[in-house]
């Protein structure tokens, strides 16, 4: 709108200055989004010794973890082992919330299965 509106002797002289404006926005916007898209495929990801390995007590579980999928095992160890929100880690893992519980509810599944667990 500033843009607009710092060009508007310009703007207004236009056959259509609110398909200008609209366009402008638009462009903006996408720009934005690809800037923020990069900026997140800059960021390295964290290396082995950033977090521990969790310890898992029963050594059956940590079969059926290493069977799971990495997309699969990353949300479940992120959510129960690391405690972090859906919203962290669909930040951390760069995916959309409904991607993370979509994710985690299949490895749960997988996981009861594995194990023999009703639900």
């Amino acid at each position: 709108m500033t843009r607009a509106y710092e060009r508007w002797d310009q703007v207004s002289a236009m056959g259509r200055p609110a398909g200008w404006v609209y366009r402008v926005a638009v462009n903006h916007g996408r720009n934005r989004g690809r800037r923020r898209a990069l900026e997140r495929r800059k960021q390295p990801p964290p290396g082995p010794h950033s977090t521990p390995e969790p310890d898992v007590a029963d050594p059956a579980v940590a079969v059926a973890l290493a069977g799971l999928p990495l997309d699969m095992r990353s949300v479940v160890v992120l959510r129960f082992y690391l405690d972090w929100s859906v919203e962290q880690i669909a930040v951390g893992l760069g995916v959309a919330p409904g991607t993370v519980k979509s994710r985690l509810h299949r490895a749960l599944r997988r996981l009861e299965k594995t194990l023999g667990e009703p639900r």
